[in-house]
């Protein structure tokens, strides 16, 4: 026996306002339907503010760094990931490197009437991985080349 449709619904938005990565879906014109919590944080943005507002109105700068290209390749059916961009938050100020992937959000009929879009902060790790570097050339310029043997 399968839960009443109200539950799935209800399953469905816990499941995306419980996510650990930001969750959105846009409609044809890349207007927002969908805002979860995690894209509440990342982009200091209310679902409230999101909803109904296409991407580019609410983020210029998806022109500038090709997100705007990958929205739109997702929307003729492609499924899209970018590994690694850099994003000024301008509601937070906050610079954030992202992971996204794009996704064709199809009806029942398999027409494609959006995108969905998954959004993880990778910042920390990027971070990370500077510190690294900074200290392997720092460790490499006073003492000399470092070399490792396997």
């Amino acid at each position: 026996m399968h839960p009443p449709l109200h539950d799935v619904q209800q399953i469905n938005q816990e499941i995306i306002d419980c996510a650990a990565e930001g969750i959105f879906v846009c409609d044809r014109e890349l207007r927002y339907q969908v805002w979860n919590r995690f894209m509440e944080q990342l982009t200091g943005r209310r679902a409230e503010e999101a909803l109904g507002k296409s991407a580019i109105e609410l983020f210029p700068s998806l022109r500038e760094n090709a997100m705007e290209a990958a929205l739109s390749r997702a929307l003729q059916g492609e499924v899209v990931q970018i590994p690694d961009v850099f994003v000024r938050m301008p509601r937070t100020d906050r610079d954030v490197w992202e992971s996204c992937t794009f996704a064709p959000h199809r009806d029942s009929e398999g027409n494609i009437v959006g995108v969905i879009g998954m959004v993880r902060d990778v910042t920390e790790r990027h971070i990370a991985e500077e510190t690294f570097r900074l200290i392997v050339v720092g460790t490499a310029a006073s003492t000399g080349p470092i070399s490792f043997r396997l």
